[in-house]
């Protein structure tokens, strides 16, 4: 989300997924990333969304460096909690991805909580009940974490859902992905179809990556992966609002949504929390038909109590 138009994509957000910023959250989000973006020399900065914890909550924002990157603008997922003091987000620890998979409880809010210990020196061998962790030669063996988790779950996320429409960016002459000067947004008929929008990563799909490989993609602005060649099918729902919004939202990670307003610039997609559901580190399938029945069944007991 674009923290110069924060209050007005928060407002279309609220209006459809029932989840917003407060007051406060906006504010320090705001003077926050305008201080990363000068500190970090970014060339944009985005607010991404954020995670709910037990006792505290996460704040994610993007960087993005498009200058002297080839191929791809360098992308760099940054951190913070209540203190609105963002941080880069750590490598993911791939040694962990397997115990990762595993933990489909809440985020507590407390970064430095250990989720899974590793042997240090003189300690005696401790059972992972995993397999067995291959540490990089050199590196001192540390605990995996809830920060540590916090970063295996956003990167997925962000790997799955980033979302613009086809013909926002282009990929100049040398091989720089940049913002499409030209482009004037999607027509009404088009904004309807879920080909038209794409994953905002490096290219997996075989075309995509042949494409790039044979320099066919310069100046062309068809160079991402479609959303239409995502599996399973029909992990995304696509709806059109007002009759020139169109409002994709994620099934699989169903905090995710994006918003695409006809015939402009404007673009924007976020993460927030679902309330009643903990965030998974692996997709999850989900409707809204299930979320309002768990929401109505919790509601039922609730009454029964009383």
């Amino acid at each position: 989300m674009d923290i110069t138009a924060l209050e007005y994509q928060l407002k279309h957000v609220a209006a459809t997924m029932g989840r917003t910023l407060n007051i406060d959250e906006r504010q320090h989000i705001k003077l926050s990333l305008i201080k990363l973006k000068e500190l970090q020399g970014l060339d944009e900065v985005f607010f991404w969304g954020r995670i709910n914890g037990i006792t505290k909550d996460y704040y994610i924002a993007l960087g993005l460096r498009f200058k002297g990157h080839k191929g791809f603008p360098q992308k760099t997922l940054y951190w913070a909690n209540s203190s609105f003091a963002f941080a880069p987000l750590p490598a993911v620890r791939t040694e962990f991805a397997s115990a990762a998979k595993k933990i489909t409880t809440f985020f507590t809010g407390e970064h430095e909580k250990v989720l899974q210990a590793v042997p240090h020196k003189h300690e005696e061998p401790i059972d992972l009940d995993s397999e067995s962790i291959d540490l990089p030669t050199g590196e001192v063996a540390k605990d995996f974490t809830e920060l540590d988790r916090l970063s295996f779950v956003v990167h997925k996320i962000e790997k799955d859902c980033h979302v613009v429409p086809q013909g926002a960016y282009k990929l100049t002459p040398i091989h720089e992905i940049r913002l499409n000067d030209i482009f004037q947004g999607l027509s009404k008929e088009e904004m309807t179809k879920i080909d038209m929008y794409q994953h905002f990563r490096v290219p997996e799909t075989k075309e995509k990556v042949e494409q790039l490989e044979r320099n066919e993609g310069i100046l062309q602005t068809d160079i991402f992966d479609s959303l239409a060649a995502d599996k399973p099918k029909g992990a995304w729902s696509l709806r059109i609002k007002e009759g020139y919004i169109s409002f994709i939202r994620s099934l699989l990670w169903p905090g995710y949504s994006f918003f695409h307003v006809a015939t402009t610039t404007e673009f924007w997609g976020v993460y927030l929390s679902l309330i009643h559901i903990s965030e998974p580190t692996r997709p999850l399938y989900i409707s809204y038909a299930v979320f309002c029945l768990k929401k109505k069944k919790k509601k039922k007991k609730t009454k029964k109590k009383q």
